[in-house]
């Protein structure tokens, strides 16, 4: 009977290391990135930290991470997340995040998508979108567009 008693007693223990250890980890490097991204308007900090983790090939934490943004209303950084996603993938995942821009913040989807890029990810015809539909210039790894001069559009 002692020995179940001192085995029940150990367990605890590791359990009780177990909880205090998880409690006290850092915070996730995904989610700091996501803090630094929101301080500096840019999201190569995502990028950097989806790629240092070996997830860029990971369509979900690509959504999870838009969705985390999409719903704080932090849409432009969202909509420029999303063009870095579509340097790793052409998925469904992809197309879904490239049409709800275009229609939920369609602003946004002109300044920020080019018109090559909605084409490609969602296997469109050339076609299939006026020439001056798109505006915006790809975003060089992860920085905001650059704004246009006012009147000069």
């Amino acid at each position: 009977m002692d020995t179940w008693v001192i085995v029940g007693a150990g367990a605890a223990a590791v359990g009780i290391a177990g909880l205090a250890a998880w409690m006290m980890r850092p915070p996730d490097a995904l989610k700091a990135a996501v803090a630094a991204a929101r301080e500096s308007g840019e999201v190569a900090p995502i990028v950097e930290a989806i790629k240092a983790r070996g997830l860029a090939d990971k369509p979900n934490v690509w959504h999870q991470t838009l969705d985390t943004l999409w719903n704080d209303y932090e849409r432009e950084l969202a909509a420029r997340l999303v063009v870095e996603a579509g340097v790793f993938h052409s998925n469904d995942m992809l197309q879904s995040w490239i049409q709800r821009v275009i229609e939920v913040e369609p602003e946004i989807a002109m300044e920020t998508f080019t018109r090559a890029f909605v084409i490609e990810k969602l296997g469109l015809d050339e076609e299939a979108l006026p020439k001056n539909a798109f505006r915006g210039p790809r975003p060089e790894a992860g920085k905001p567009p650059k704004k246009a001069a006012k009147g000069k559009r």
